[in-house]
């Protein structure tokens, strides 16, 4: 099968969302005191590494849904978001 790229007219998309409310479950006791995003793998944490790639890719907003250890997060999003603009929505227990 044979596919054709077409150009697209449409504006580039430049928000990105992340859901990090989940407790990282799967990854204890590597998450029971910080976020799965926040987890280091070869020293950067997850966040840190989507973070880097979005502005790198030109991302103006990054919408982030919360719950788990939002305060970490939201720590963590204070001093390396870059020029994007950090738009939190937190998810909690309704």
């Amino acid at each position: 099968m044979k596919f054709e790229k077409k150009p697209c007219p449409q504006k580039r998309i430049t928000t990105a969302l992340l859901l990090a409310a989940g407790t990282g479950s799967r990854l204890l006791p590597l998450t029971k005191k910080s976020p799965k995003c926040l987890t280091l793998v070869n020293e950067i944490s997850i966040l840190e590494r989507l973070i880097k790639s979005l502005n790198q890719n030109g991302f103006k907003r990054l919408v982030v849904v919360t719950g788990h250890l939002e305060d970490r997060i939201r720590n963590f999003l204070e001093t390396r978001a870059g020029l994007m603009t950090i738009m939190k929505r937190y998810s909690g227990n309704w």
